[in-house]
């Protein structure tokens, strides 16, 4: 997915449009299945961890319990973009927040006003918990796997 970035969603990026790599699971369209109302969930990754690192609990969300899930590398991590040259300052959890907001919004077989759960987990809390500060009318559920509050939190 690309994220046209002039509008600040993630600061490290100086401005500059960037790709992020994304991972989508659903379950097959199955108009008699019982779980066709679950929210979608997404993955906020944590501080050394890709996409794939949760790859097999989003595989057990969406095989065996119906949920659309969602996993993806933020800026700078995995198979998204590196950081732009020049870069002024490394993200913080208000710009992987609002990195995440971009990507649960423009997911196109999502509703973009659908209500998600977060699944956080390491760094991936904290971002999550910064997520809940800035865009709390996005979520209907959150999941702290474990995390700590620490510098990164602080939301400029």
């Amino acid at each position: 997915m690309l994220i046209g970035d002039t509008s600040g969603y993630n600061k490290a990026s100086g401005g500059k449009s960037y790709r992020v790599m994304i991972r989508l699971t659903k379950p097959a369209d199955d108009p008699s299945a019982s779980n066709q109302d679950l929210p979608p969930v997404i993955f906020p990754g944590g501080l050394a961890s890709n996409l794939m690192t949760m790859s097999r609990h989003q595989d057990e969300l969406t095989s065996k319990h119906g949920f659309a899930v969602i996993n993806f590398d933020r800026l700078g991590v995995g198979l998204s973009d590196a950081y732009p040259r020049g870069a002024t300052r490394p993200p913080s959890a208000a710009d992987v927040a609002r990195e995440m907001d971009y990507v649960m919004t423009h997911i196109d077989c999502i509703d973009a006003n659908e209500k998600w759960i977060q699944v956080g987990g390491s760094m991936g809390t904290n971002v999550a918990t910064a997520f809940m500060v800035l865009v709390p009318n996005r979520l209907c559920g959150f999941l702290n796997l474990d995390g700590l509050p620490h510098a990164f939190l602080q939301i400029q």
